[in-house]
Protein backbone atom coordinates (compact mmCIF):
# COMPACT_ATOMS: atom_id res chain seq x y z
CA UNK A 1 0.00 0.00 0.00
CA UNK A 2 2.67 2.50 1.37
CA UNK A 3 4.34 2.08 -2.48
CA UNK A 4 1.08 2.51 -4.28
CA UNK A 5 0.22 5.80 -2.59
CA UNK A 6 4.43 6.81 -2.71
CA UNK A 7 4.74 6.24 -6.46
CA UNK A 8 0.95 7.94 -7.01
CA UNK A 9 2.08 11.26 -5.27
CA UNK A 10 5.71 11.29 -6.86
CA UNK A 11 4.14 10.81 -10.19
CA UNK A 12 1.30 13.22 -9.79
CA UNK A 13 3.99 15.78 -9.10
CA UNK A 14 4.23 16.23 -12.56
CA UNK A 15 0.75 16.49 -13.16
CA UNK A 16 0.55 19.21 -10.97
CA UNK A 17 3.81 20.71 -12.70
CA UNK A 18 2.23 20.81 -16.11
CA UNK A 19 -1.20 22.75 -14.57
CA UNK A 20 0.94 24.77 -12.90
CA UNK A 21 2.77 25.55 -16.07
CA UNK A 22 -0.68 25.75 -18.31
CA UNK A 23 -1.70 28.35 -15.48
CA UNK A 24 1.01 30.70 -15.89
CA UNK A 25 0.96 30.73 -20.05
CA UNK A 26 -2.53 31.01 -19.84
CA UNK A 27 -2.80 33.69 -17.50
CA UNK A 28 0.24 35.34 -18.92
CA UNK A 29 -1.31 35.66 -22.76
CA UNK A 30 -4.93 36.43 -20.98
CA UNK A 31 -2.67 39.72 -19.10
CA UNK A 32 -1.08 40.58 -22.63
CA UNK A 33 -3.86 40.37 -25.13
CA UNK A 34 -6.27 41.61 -22.54
CA UNK A 35 -9.02 38.68 -24.01
CA UNK A 36 -12.11 38.20 -22.22
CA UNK A 37 -12.76 34.81 -21.84
CA UNK A 38 -14.15 34.15 -17.76
CA UNK A 39 -14.96 31.08 -18.23
CA UNK A 40 -12.16 29.50 -19.60
CA UNK A 41 -10.37 31.86 -17.02
CA UNK A 42 -12.14 29.52 -14.41
CA UNK A 43 -11.66 26.71 -16.10
CA UNK A 44 -7.77 27.07 -16.02
CA UNK A 45 -7.79 28.01 -12.39
CA UNK A 46 -9.97 25.14 -11.29
CA UNK A 47 -7.70 21.93 -12.86
CA UNK A 48 -4.51 23.88 -11.43
CA UNK A 49 -6.37 23.79 -7.90
CA UNK A 50 -7.96 20.29 -8.32
CA UNK A 51 -3.91 18.94 -9.35
CA UNK A 52 -3.17 20.41 -5.75
CA UNK A 53 -5.91 19.70 -3.85
CA UNK A 54 -5.53 15.60 -5.23
CA UNK A 55 -1.36 16.12 -4.22
CA UNK A 56 -2.34 17.26 -1.03
CA UNK A 57 -4.79 14.60 -0.48
CA UNK A 58 -2.32 11.93 -1.46
CA UNK A 59 0.51 13.13 0.84
CA UNK A 60 -2.19 13.23 3.49
CA UNK A 61 -2.25 9.73 3.12
CA UNK A 62 0.95 9.26 2.81
CA UNK A 63 1.87 10.36 5.97
CA UNK A 64 -1.27 8.74 8.11
CA UNK A 65 0.67 5.23 6.44
CA UNK A 66 4.28 6.39 7.60
CA UNK A 67 2.85 7.29 10.90
CA UNK A 68 1.10 4.03 11.60
CA UNK A 69 4.20 2.05 9.88
CA UNK A 70 6.54 3.71 12.71
CA UNK A 71 8.92 5.25 9.88
CA UNK A 72 7.81 8.94 10.98
CA UNK A 73 10.07 11.79 10.84
CA UNK A 74 9.08 15.08 12.45
CA UNK A 75 11.27 17.36 10.70
CA UNK A 76 11.02 15.79 7.27
CA UNK A 77 7.71 15.21 7.03
CA UNK A 78 6.30 18.16 9.02
CA UNK A 79 8.58 20.54 7.26
CA UNK A 80 7.31 18.86 3.71
CA UNK A 81 3.47 18.92 4.56
CA UNK A 82 3.16 22.53 6.29
CA UNK A 83 4.31 24.54 3.29
CA UNK A 84 1.73 22.19 0.61
CA UNK A 85 -0.99 23.13 3.43
CA UNK A 86 -0.29 26.60 2.82
CA UNK A 87 -0.51 25.86 -1.07
CA UNK A 88 -3.97 24.79 -1.20
CA UNK A 89 -5.63 28.45 -0.24
CA UNK A 90 -3.10 29.47 -2.80
CA UNK A 91 -4.02 27.19 -5.34
CA UNK A 92 -7.36 28.38 -4.61
CA UNK A 93 -6.60 32.28 -4.69
CA UNK A 94 -8.21 32.81 -8.73
CA UNK A 95 -11.65 31.75 -6.70
CA UNK A 96 -11.38 33.10 -3.24
CA UNK A 97 -10.66 36.74 -4.48
CA UNK A 98 -13.45 36.62 -7.30
CA UNK A 99 -15.33 35.82 -4.25
CA UNK A 100 -14.32 38.15 -1.71
CA UNK A 101 -13.60 41.32 -3.45
CA UNK A 102 -17.61 42.84 -3.58
CA UNK A 103 -16.25 45.63 -6.06
CA UNK A 104 -16.95 44.02 -9.74
CA UNK A 105 -14.53 46.22 -11.23
CA UNK A 106 -11.49 45.06 -8.86
CA UNK A 107 -12.35 41.92 -9.48
CA UNK A 108 -12.18 42.37 -13.64
CA UNK A 109 -9.03 44.38 -12.90
CA UNK A 110 -7.08 42.38 -10.42
CA UNK A 111 -8.52 38.21 -10.36
CA UNK A 112 -6.36 37.38 -13.62
CA UNK A 113 -3.20 38.78 -12.10
CA UNK A 114 -3.97 36.98 -9.56
CA UNK A 115 -4.38 33.70 -11.17
CA UNK A 116 -1.01 34.80 -12.86
CA UNK A 117 0.64 34.85 -9.04
CA UNK A 118 -0.80 32.15 -7.49
CA UNK A 119 0.73 29.23 -8.74
CA UNK A 120 3.91 31.01 -8.94
CA UNK A 121 3.74 31.03 -5.14
CA UNK A 122 2.58 27.49 -5.70
CA UNK A 123 5.57 26.35 -6.70
CA UNK A 124 7.89 28.73 -4.29
CA UNK A 125 6.49 26.16 -1.17
CA UNK A 126 6.66 23.13 -3.44
CA UNK A 127 10.43 23.89 -3.60
CA UNK A 128 10.64 24.80 -0.08
CA UNK A 129 8.52 21.51 0.89
CA UNK A 130 11.04 19.40 -1.45
CA UNK A 131 13.90 20.94 0.43
CA UNK A 132 13.05 19.14 3.51
CA UNK A 133 12.99 16.06 1.95
CA UNK A 134 16.50 16.86 0.57
CA UNK A 135 14.87 16.70 -3.28
CA UNK A 136 14.65 18.98 -6.71
CA UNK A 137 11.67 19.61 -8.54
CA UNK A 138 12.35 16.58 -10.74
CA UNK A 139 14.13 14.23 -8.89
CA UNK A 140 12.29 11.30 -7.33
CA UNK A 141 13.06 9.29 -4.43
Amino acid sequence: MYDFVFNFHSGWRFLVLLALAVNVIYFGYALATKSKQPKRDKLVSTLFAVSVDIQITLGIILLIIVIIDGNFDAGRHFGHFMPMLLAAPVAHAYTIFGKAVKNQATVEKYQRLVGLLAPIIVLILVMGGLASLELGLFQMS
